[in-house]
């Protein structure tokens, strides 16, 4: 049997966090000369090399990684013995939260302070990242919880639904009707999300587009997008929460409703390993759905119409 020791697995994680044996030696509290030696004898005792020593910064070898995922999920699988352990106490400790673009500046300013109040004894540790990024971020435990448009159909992950979140029509084309089927939307002046943005994918499902080559303007945020249309004409699809945060003159003068059925995007908690994150996912559920909008929460799945992200 190898003799592996957690104080060797928590020097691995700290070189390939610092990419450096000197900053990892001072992350770690101890001597370079000792972490060096300690990972050279877990080198030896697994007979493979975990990091490539010639280059600078230093850099994980293919065998490194699968042994630097084995780590975190030892590390993970700790912390959760530790939160079990005390789980009577209040729920503490950091919690590493990505949120997809098209949702964070609008659902986080809603839940951020109420949640940071309700449980003063936790970290939230807050990423945007896009959908496949944060995907393979929760599958190597480099982060705990995901928000973003479900579902996502992965065995490796475990989804918890939150809202269903209705697509509005935004335009400053003219004579628009106030509220639209599917087929009305002008394509040939349509405005998009880049590539990357999963909201971009079911807009294109909606708009039963196959080829982008001629879309007339493709932006990295939704700001970017709705200046343009409201400077010239044009139009795009915003979620329901963008709908909230918008002043009533802009409501009235630029959007359009769906005539059903109503294209909607379920949005949902995702994490790697629900049994670890379950006291952190039920608290976050919690927070979130005392501070969005109403109608939010009142969308019965079966009347509106789920667009798939992929």
């Amino acid at each position: 049997m190898k003799n592996i020791t957690i104080t060797q697995l928590k020097y691995v994680l700290a070189v390939e966090e610092a990419r450096s044996f000197a900053k990892a030696a001072k992350l770690c509290g101890v001597s370079q000369p000792t972490l060096s030696m300690m990972l050279k004898k877990l080198e030896d005792e697994l007979g493979l090399i975990i990091f490539d020593r010639s280059k600078s910064p230093t850099i994980v070898t293919a065998e490194g990684e699968k042994i630097i995922l084995r780590a975190r999920k030892i590390f993970n699988e700790l912390s959760g013995l530790e939160e079990d352990l005390h789980f009577a106490k209040e729920l503490s400790g950091e919690i590493r939260l990505g949120l997809i673009p098209t949702l964070a500046p609008y659902l986080l300013p809603l839940f951020y302070h109420h949640f940071c109040q309700a449980y003063p004894q936790t970290h939230l540790k807050v990423y945007e990242l896009q959908t496949d990024h944060m995907i393979s971020q929760l599958k190597r435990d480099q982060l705990d919880i995901g928000i973003m448009a479900t579902p996502l159909h992965d065995s490796e992950l475990v989804e918890q639904s939150l809202f269903y979140e209705r697509f509005f029509i935004f335009s400053n084309a003219p004579r628009m009707k106030v509220k639209l089927s599917w087929s009305d939307i002008p394509t040939d002046s349509l405005y998009l999300l880049s590539e990357g943005h999963c909201f971009r994918h079911q807009t294109l499902q909606i708009c039963k587009i196959k080829k982008t080559d001629e879309i007339s303007f493709q932006g990295g945020q939704f700001e970017t997008l709705l200046q343009l249309i409201k400077k010239h004409r044009g139009v795009t699809l915003i979620p329901e929460l963008l709908y909230h945060q918008l002043t009533e003159n802009e409501r009235t003068k630029y959007v359009s409703e769906f005539n059903p059925p109503i294209p909607t995007r379920e949005i949902g908690l995702v994490a790697a390993r629900f049994f670890l994150h379950e006291r952190k996912m039920a608290a976050l559920t919690e927070s979130i759905l005392a501070n969005v909008p109403v109608s939010l929460q009142s969308h019965k799945r079966n009347s509106y119409k789920i667009i798939p992200i992929a």
